[in-house]
């Protein structure tokens, strides 16, 4: 971390601003994710249909549609159970940077904004997974296929924003991570992902790997 403590001060008025900032996405994340696991979007837990059962489909007789779901609804869950505890630790840090020296503040600081990073990662992960589920339980294949195009490009997108952000807290070299961002947004994702989305078997062969 010796590149943190070699920046420039950060004024302490400024830093609380922040931590204010940050406080509040933390804490609008833990909400989301409180919400997300009272309302587990799936059905009940024979299968069958009920009116009531608010917003809930049928599922599917088959075995492997309902195999599919437990999987999607496994990941789900766990995608929630890391948001939540992801952002509360995030929460946690800033209490704690409130308290403790402006330089060690910064740090914490640091350290909370990437597991908000983090946290916001897993968290579309986790409604990638919703939407997901609730396609298979209506039984919609050609939304189901065309969501997966679209999670693939947006979740190497936020995979690569995480990973230069490590790159600059780790390392501290600015310069380098703005050249990835530049070959990345330039080159890779409008031009070879695109490329690759278009081409509909191989994009749903990788997700059914994933999910």
């Amino acid at each position: 971390m010796s590149h943190i403590k070699i920046k420039p001060p950060v004024q302490k008025q400024d830093l609380n601003s922040t931590i204010n900032y940050l406080f509040v996405v933390a804490a609008l994340v833990v909400g989301a994710a409180f919400a997300g696991a009272i309302q587990i979007p799936y059905e009940s837990g024979n299968g069958s249909s009920s009116t009531n059962d608010v917003g809930i489909a049928p599922a599917a007789n088959s075995g492997s549609s309902a195999e599919k779901k437990k999987d999607l609804l496994s990941d789900y869950l766990l995608g929630n159970i890391i948001t939540m505890n992801l952002s509360n630790t995030a929460a946690f840090s800033l209490f704690l940077a409130l308290l403790i020296d402006t330089n060690l503040a910064s740090i914490l600081v640091s350290v909370s904004f990437l597991l908000l990073e983090l946290a916001l990662l897993t968290m579309a992960a986790t409604f990638a997974n919703a939407m997901l589920l609730r396609l298979k339980i209506f039984g919609d294949d050609q939304g189901y296929r065309s969501l997966v195009k679209t999670i693939v490009i947006f979740q190497d997108i936020q995979n690569s924003l995480v990973i230069i952000s490590l790159l600059v807290f780790t390392l501290g070299r600015e310069t380098f991570a703005l050249i990835i961002y530049f070959i990345l947004f330039c080159f890779y994702f409008p031009l070879y992902r695109l490329w690759r989305i278009s081409s509909l078997d191989l994009v749903v062969n990788r997700v059914e790997l994933l999910y």
